[in-house]
């Protein structure tokens, strides 16, 4: 059976949001704009030549560092 406390993986599956994020899908859920966002340091996935996708755990990573 898996604890949920050790882990992590469950945390995950009790957001509201996909694993996988598009630009404007990232920029709602942190109310920001899409040129705020580029700014930002979240990691991205580069999925072709123009084609940008955020993880949903890159995005939590984010908003933890802000936390601290």
């Amino acid at each position: 059976m898996i604890d949920r406390a050790t882990d992590p993986a469950q945390d995950l599956a009790i957001l509201p949001i996909k694993p996988v994020l598009t630009r404007a899908e990232v920029c709602e859920v942190l109310g920001v704009s899409l040129r705020t966002l580029d700014r930002l340091p979240i990691k991205s996935v580069s999925i072709g030549r123009r084609t940008r996708r955020y993880l949903a755990k890159h995005v939590l990573e984010y908003l933890e560092r802000l936390a601290e």
